[in-house]
């Protein structure tokens, strides 16, 4: 079978109580280019499956957390993994922080190469969502 139909499968079983929950979050996901098809991804998956009602938006505003919804928006530069992990932390700084009930961030494939101080990169990261966690 198909992996996207084990996928969907699975999706139909998620009880109708469980979207509500989910669509009565604060969501912030940060991304870069990958992250567009993502979220296209998870429309894609909203129109075959009504059950799933995410108020998507894009934008980085702390305003706009005051209902549900799930924001997004571009963080940092591609290709420069540091630049990701600021901009993020910056963000839930500048307020979202403080009114999101769920925020991440994706790292793209271009941005860990050969010549990536992979290690760096991850102590970077920890240390950035460490100092988060104690807001």
């Amino acid at each position: 079978m198909p992996e996207e139909e084990v996928s969907l499968e699975a999706l139909q079983g998620v009880p109708e109580s469980t979207w509500t929950k989910l669509s009565q979050k604060k969501i912030f996901f940060g991304h870069q280019s990958v992250g567009y098809n993502i979220i296209d991804g998870v429309k894609d998956l909203m129109g075959e499956f009504p059950r799933i009602k995410l108020n998507i938006i894009k934008t980085s505003d702390p305003a706009d957390f005051n209902k549900p919804l799930f924001a997004h928006t571009g963080v940092g530069k591609n290709t420069n993994p540091q630049s990701k992990i600021d901009a993020f932390a910056g963000i839930m700084q500048n307020g979202i922080g403080s009114k999101a009930d769920i925020a991440f961030f994706k790292f793209c494939l271009v941005d860990i190469t050969a010549e990536t101080d992979a290690q760096k990169v991850f102590a970077e990261y920890k240390n950035a969502m460490s100092r988060l966690q104690k807001m």
